[in-house]
């Protein structure tokens, strides 16, 4: 039993390291940068019009310190103790009525994520993905 207890506390432990060293990898300046609107990964049970959504396709969404701009789009302030990123459980972060499941939306099960205020942007590998106008859209980089 003492083993089985060892055990178990040694995996939480080496999980804990992982998600810290993830944490440690990732911060906000991350995120920051201009980034071009690729593709819609999901789309939601409740959703805009479809034109509203492929509207969002090809523009860019701009990330600073201060502010988060998507093209047409009056920009968001980023509002202290914003911008905050924490690696998070995406099946907690994803609402059902967002996107069938975090894969669909393009997530790993585990990913950074940027919380601006308005809204939650997710870094997984070299591109971002994050939830607006009734979708899930998967962002590359265009310029740091």
């Amino acid at each position: 039993m003492k083993r089985l207890s060892l055990w178990v506390c040694m995996c939480l432990a080496i999980g804990a390291c992982h998600a810290s060293q993830i944490v440690a990898r990732v911060s906000a300046s991350d995120f920051y940068g201009t980034w071009t609107v690729t593709k819609i990964n999901a789309v939601s049970r409740v959703s805009e019009s479809e034109e509203r959504m492929n509207a969002l396709v090809g523009t860019v969404l701009t990330i600073t310190a201060d502010k988060v701009v998507e093209a047409g789009e009056d920009p968001c302030p980023i509002v202290k103790p914003y911008p905050i990123v924490s690696v998070v459980d995406t099946l907690d972060e994803v609402p059902i009525q967002a996107a069938p499941s975090p894969a669909a939306a393009g997530l790993p099960a585990r990913a950074p994520m940027l919380d601006s205020g308005c809204l939650a942007i997710f870094k997984v590998g070299d591109h971002i993905v994050f939830g607006d106008r009734g979708a899930y859209y998967e962002a590359k980089r265009s310029m740091p």
